[in-house]
């Protein structure tokens, strides 16, 4: 075989591992059928694009996403007292630890928006950074609208959905 042949064949094989390029402003991420919540219950992909969406990738460990949740959690408080069907669905997507790990961490700090298991998996199969935390920010009907990467200023996360 031939060095030019063999080094096709590697970089054929290689292509389905290559990491999916992120999705741009306006395009449709790639979300599956359904998503797992840490509580147990499931998010089909119909409900998901029903209404905006704020999802936030974050870690246990992550002393940006310490500061950055709390500000999540606040808005998505606010959210709650709106009519659900005109607020932003907001999930956060943890990267690391068990559903147990989650829910407890949130009880400790006092926050309780809903927590998606496979956060790590989605965000390859979404082709996003691996920066925490990274916030996403998309319309009704799934259009990406923003995705930021790092801490966001509370202002900055308060203004994700201004109405509330």
């Amino acid at each position: 075989m031939t060095l030019r042949r063999r080094e096709a064949l590697l970089l054929a094989a290689a292509l389905p591992l290559a990491a999916r390029a992120a999705p741009e402003r306006g395009e449709l991420p790639d979300w599956p059928a359904q998503l797992a919540l840490a509580d147990g219950g499931t998010l089909e992909r119909a409900a998901l694009l029903a209404r905006p969406l704020i999802a936030v990738w974050w870690s246990l460990s992550c002393v940006y996403c310490e500061r950055h949740n709390p500000r999540v959690a606040a808005l998505w408080a606010r959210l709650q007292r709106l009519p659900q069907q005109a607020v932003p669905r907001v999930l956060g997507f943890p990267v690391d630890g068990t559903p147990a790990q989650w829910l407890a961490h949130q009880r400790e700090r006092g926050w309780a928006f809903p927590q998606v298991q496979d956060a790590a998996a989605l965000r390859q199969r979404l082709g996003l950074r691996r920066v925490l935390p990274l916030t996403l920010q998309a319309r009704a009907g799934g259009a990406l609208q923003m995705l930021i990467p790092g801490e966001m200023a509370d202002e900055d996360v308060q203004a994700l959905w201004p109405a509330a």
